[in-house]
């Protein structure tokens, strides 16, 4: 099921549990479940549609780079931006 706005379809705080089945591609397979806890977070972003980031020869920018801040702590959680 692929969700048009997931904002819309989840609360603020919620616990879901999430299935998979593993299979060797014969008969066998093992169904695996996980919890995930989601959370709605609220930032205002100024970010642009496009950026263009020059690199110097060594391949470290130049310039400031785009910031995203969610507000949250960065010992507590991880990000990975792509």
């Amino acid at each position: 099921m692929k969700l048009k706005d997931p904002i819309d379809n989840f609360p603020s705080q919620t616990q879901e549990t999430i299935y998979a089945r593993i299979s060797s591609g014969n008969s066998c397979y093992e169904i695996a479940s996980f919890i995930v806890n989601l959370r709605q977070i609220s930032f205002e972003a100024s970010l642009e549609e496009e950026y263009m980031i020059c690199v110097d020869e060594e391949g470290f920018p130049i310039g400031d780079l785009p910031v995203l801040d969610t507000g949250l702590s960065t010992i507590d959680y991880s990000f990975t931006w792509y």
